[in-house]
């Protein structure tokens, strides 16, 4: 219920509004009403390069949408520049990376009880020590979808970059649960942990792991094989 609470104070603040005297304000404007649509929208693009929103039902359509960036104050009319913007800073929100080859990133979303997760993250490494060149940097952030994950992100955020990567992956590999007890908790560190996971869900769209991020701001949800984040040759070729 608290960490409920805390996305839905920190939505409130992202999104724009603000409350004065007792009304809230959007835009500097006095809000009148605030009535949440019943189905969900979709971005559409036609081959000749048209935009529209689209109810999920089929029914109600807008044509040519422009959208306001709150964030950059930046106007967005194509596809292409809205999932830019929803991609988040890889530097910013990585925990560590997995392999570093000095390209743009693609940020892996996991939860650490999460088994697809884990399998994504061992096929990827089965590629790394199988000598395959990775044409992203690879990073790796956290996003809690089971209880216990908070806890343990928690404590990979206040331990640092190269100690998170090997609790993690000693983790992934052993399953042993004494890797966290390397590392505590902190006040602080769970308070930075529960922003960037509201971050994630609100201002970037992240609901769900694992969730890769290609580096145009692509979102693939669910499990994958990873050899799509490989060249086809390796190191050695």
């Amino acid at each position: 219920m608290k960490r409920a609470f805390f996305f839905a104070l920190v939505f409130v603040l992202m999104a724009g509004f603000c409350f004065a005297s007792g009304r809230m304000l959007f835009l500097n404007k006095k809000v009148k009403r605030v009535q949440r649509i019943p189905f969900t929208v979709y971005w559409i693009e036609t081959e000749d390069g048209s935009s529209y929103l689209a109810s999920s039902n089929g029914r109600f359509v807008i044509e040519n949408p422009v959208l306001l960036d709150m964030q950059t104050k930046k106007r967005i009319s194509t596809l292409t520049s809205f999932m830019r913007a929803m991609k988040p800073d890889a530097e910013k929100v990585a925990l560590f990376y997995l392999a570093r080859v000095g390209k743009p990133a693609a940020l892996l979303v996991v939860d650490e009880y999460c088994p697809y997760c884990e399998q994504l993250v061992k096929d990827i490494l089965k590629l790394l020590d199988a000598g395959k060149k990775p044409k992203y940097d690879i990073a790796v952030t956290f996003f809690p979808v089971h209880r216990q994950a908070v806890d343990a992100s928690c404590k990979l955020l206040h331990a640092g970059e190269k100690k998170a990567l090997k609790m993690y992956l000693r983790w992934v590999r052993t399953k042993d649960p004494s890797v966290w007890n390397e590392e505590e908790c902190t006040p602080e560190a769970r308070r930075k942990f529960l922003f960037l996971a509201a971050q994630l869900k609100t201002m970037n769209g992240i609901s769900a792991t694992p969730t890769i991020i290609l580096p145009d701001g692509t979102q693939l949800v669910g499990y994958r094989n990873p050899e799509f984040l490989f060249e086809e040759k390796g190191y050695d070729n």
